[in-house]
C-alpha cells in the first residue's frame, strides 16, 4: 500500500495592531491548513490575535508554530513563505542548500495563482518571484 503524503500549508497571521491593518487573513484562511499567529518578528494586538484564532478554529485551520530545522532542509520538495506583504513567495535555497530542484514547486505556483486571483482578480503573470516557474 502506498503511503499517503500530506502537505501542511502554513501562514503567519494576526499581525495587525489596532487601526494598523496588515494582510488579508480572511482571504488566505481557506487556502491553508495551519497558521502561526503573530509569530516570528511580528506582533499583533491581543484582539487581533484572538479574532484570527477564532476564525482559524471555525475553518478547521490548526494554530501552531513549526520551525524548519537545519537537518530537514535536504528532505524538502519545496518551500514557500506567506505573509502580509509577500503573498506566496517561493524559497528555492536555504543556507546555500537547494530546496527540491531549486525552482518554485508546483504547489507554490498553484497557491500563488489562486491567492492572486482571489486578492487581485488576476493570474500571477507579473509576479517576479515566480518567473523561474513559468
Amino acid at each position: 500500500m502506498t503511503p499517503v503524503r500530506t502537505i501542511d500549508v502554513n501562514c503567519d497571521m494576526g499581525e495587525s495592531f489596532g487601526a494598523w491593518h496588515m494582510g488579508s487573513d480572511a482571504a488566505v484562511m481557506p487556502f491553508i491548513t495551519s497558521a502561526n499567529i503573530a509569530c516570528g518578528y511580528h506582533a499583533g494586538d491581543p484582539g487581533v490575535m484572538r479574532e484570527t484564532i477564532r476564525r482559524a478554529v471555525e475553518q478547521g485551520v490548526a494554530v501552531r508554530e513549526t520551525p524548519i530545522l537545519q537537518q530537514e532542509i535536504g528532505r524538502l520538495d519545496e518551500l514557500f513563505i506567506t505573509g502580509t506583504t509577500s503573498d506566496v513567495t517561493p524559497i528555492v535555497q536555504l543556507d546555500g542548500r537547494p530546496i527540491g530542484d531549486g525552482k518554485p514547486g508546483r504547489i507554490t505556483r498553484v497557491l500563488a495563482s489562486a491567492l492572486e486571483r482571489k486578492l487581485y482578480g488576476t493570474a500571477p503573470a507579473n509576479n517576479p518571484s515566480l518567473a523561474a516557474a513559468r
